[in-house]
């Protein structure tokens, strides 16, 4: 008999689903809610401009990133993200240190713990391996020296989408071991070549097509229809009864929720952080030997700024405290950022908002992330960077939880 998979999501982690099974040589189908795939990885020309897309924020992979990678290697787009230049696996950081400009180059990898940049000590650096001791960030590094300061709390809040103050010690821990500890080229940051859609969503869509998935936007999931461990069938869109075979799996890859209100049993992370994205365009391009295409600001509203030519996307991770801010003076902060990093601002920035962009990276709501297999369905899978996948909410924990999910009936 063959086996039928059917995905409910067509995020990154609905995705990765339904390229696995279809690669074991399931049937599937891919429901999606929306009229798009892709959720927080998608792209789209800015309001009266055409391509180069722009993504709804900047997501940096690591090379040593291996869901990610097996992924991109079966959609065939392993040339999809670059390392950005002119210094390849190294952060460029912007701030001000005593009283002066400061901009301190830091390499990723063991030459970072070996022969750290100054102020940067060893000592601080190897402060990071009492992180897994659990607790906060801020439990256990200094966040008020060199260190905190340059690189820990940058980092945490960009990794954890959530500040050192209350971020999980044991997440950030997970994402430093698969590439700080793992090597120079473990560590390297990598951005899209074009657009995360072009590299992530579209040759996903298309290698499914190819291997004869139904692909079914517009489509949300209204309700299960359940018989003692399984399930038996979808209730989607007006009302639509889409049948459960008894070979057919399920595995739900939607956000946290949208499942808790389909499995009101589920436990869940229910608190979650925003991040705000900004898009320019400089009047010229900068010299592109003299300004890294991707900069990390300590003192500045925006904290990441990736540069493709002349178009800057920037972005503000945690970025709740800002939430009452006015879009006025948001814009007049980002382009005094802008002035200060590249030499000229533009008129006009726009503004976008992800206001539940990822749950809380705290120790009590990490404790809340549930396992795949934790509606006690026999033929249902959890997906998605909130289920327990052991890292923060990061294109590689989706990826990672939607291939497993698929894997695990095989």
């Amino acid at each position: 008999m063959s086996r039928s998979t059917i995905v409910i999501g067509a995020g990154l982690a609905g995705l990765a689903a339904a390229v696995m099974a279809v690669a074991k040589g399931d049937s599937v189908t891919l429901l999606e809610a929306t009229p798009h795939a892709g959720g927080r990885c998608r792209s789209w020309p800015l309001a009266g401009e055409s391509l180069p897309l722009v993504d709804l924020g900047t997501h940096l992979i690591l090379r040593g990133n291996r869901a990610v990678h097996a992924y991109l290697a079966r959609i065939g787009a392993q040339e999809g993200f670059v390392a950005p230049g002119p210094t390849p696996g190294a952060l460029t950081m912007i701030g001000v240190e005593m009283g002066a400009e400061g901009r301190l180059t830091v390499p990723l990898g063991p030459s970072l713990l070996l022969k750290p940049p100054k102020p940067l000590t060893r000592a601080a650096l190897f402060a990071a391996s009492t992180l897994m001791l659990g607790g906060t960030v801020a439990d256990r590094l200094d966040l008020s020296g060199p260190a905190g300061r340059w690189l820990w709390g940058p980092l945490t809040r960009s990794i954890l989408n959530t500040d050192p103050v209350e971020g999980d010690a044991r997440l950030l821990a997970a994402v430093l071991r698969q590439g700080l500890l793992r090597g120079a080229a473990a560590a390297c940051p990598l951005v899209a070549r074009q657009s995360l859609s072009a590299s992530l969503i579209e040759p996903a869509l298309t290698y499914l097509q190819a291997k004869g998935a139904h692909i079914r936007f517009t489509t949300p999931l209204r309700d299960f229809h359940r018989g003692n461990d399984r399930l038996t069938a979808l209730r989607v869109g007006t009302g639509e009864i889409i049948p459960i075979t008894p070979s057919a799996r399920v595995i739900l890859a939607v956000p946290p929720l949208a499942a808790q209100r389909l499995l009101p049993e589920l436990i869940v992370p229910t608190e979650s952080r925003a991040i705000l994205n900004a898009h320019a365009v400089l009047p010229a391009p900068p010299n592109a030997n003299e300004t890294p295409e991707l900069l990390g600001l300590i003192d500045g509203t925006g904290e990441w700024f990736l540069r493709r030519g002349a178009r800057v996307a920037i972005t503000v991770s945690a970025a709740d405290s800002f939430r009452g801010w006015p879009e006025a003076k948001l814009s007049a902060a980002f382009r005094a950022d802008l002035l200060r990093l590249y030499g000229s601002a533009p008129e006009t920035v726009t503004l976008i908002w992800e206001k539940r962009a990822t749950f809380a990276a705290t120790p009590a709501q990490a404790a809340l992330r549930p396992k795949m297999r934790a509606s006690g369905l026999l033929n249902l899978r959890l997906a998605g960077d909130w289920t327990d996948t052991g890292l923060p909410a990061t294109i590689e924990g989706a990826i990672r939880s939607g291939i497993r999910a698929a894997e695990s009936w095989f």
